[in-house]
């Protein structure tokens, strides 16, 4: 589901930036070495995950569900959140600018995808056999000194580069246990050991 996620999303912004700057997966951390990226990542759009969470706010309780007539005993879905940095790696700097510029009007009028509203989503889920009900996207403000140890962490040297928070991604194990449904409720209402 991750991988479907994020590839509907590089698909959608490289078909948007028709001509433009196209965007890639990979770690930042893996290439940004200052200067020096390989002729296949030069002049792109570098999609690195920075951090996943669980989304709380949209968690379900239920922990059973009814199919065909039989009850199935399972853990809610785990909804979660992903962090992703897209990294400018043009060596000509206004360049690296107008890219990110590219990824930030995408998003403007893009920020929302469902099946409902999304004849894209709708037809990548077919294609791809998956199961992408709806995802959101806002940017992710970071001030300066996190600015900083994020990069300092990636082992990298600062590049141009935005963050944004993709919402409501489930990860789902389809399987569960088959329970008995509940055909029939006695209750007693004498207790043997009363005294008259």
């Amino acid at each position: 589901m991750i991988v479907d996620a994020l590839s509907f999303v590089k698909d959608q912004i490289n078909a948007f930036s028709a001509g433009g700057p196209q965007v890639e997966f990979g770690n930042v951390s893996r290439y940004n070495t200052g200067e020096n990226f390989s002729e296949d990542l030069q002049n792109k759009i570098l999609l690195s995950v920075v951090n996943i969470e669980e989304d709380t706010v949209v968690r379900h309780v239920q922990h059973y569900r009814k199919e065909n007539n039989q009850i199935l005993f399972k853990n809610p879905p785990v909804y979660i959140n992903m962090y992703l940095l897209f990294a400018a790696t043009h060596l000509d700097y206004p360049s690296a600018l107008l890219s990110l510029e590219t990824v930030i009007l995408f998003f403007q009028k893009n920020w929302f995808f469902s099946v409902e509203n999304s004849a894209a989503l709708e037809a990548y889920n077919q294609t791809h056999s998956a199961k992408i009900e709806k995802i959101a996207f806002e940017i992710y403000n970071l001030p300066l000194e996190q600015v900083a140890q994020l990069w300092g962490a990636l082992g990298g040297h600062l590049m141009p580069s935005i963050i944004y928070k993709m919402r409501m991604l489930p990860l789902d194990n389809p399987e569960g246990t088959a329970g008995e449904t509940i055909r029939e409720i006695r209750v007693d209402t004498w207790h043997k050991n009363q005294t008259v």
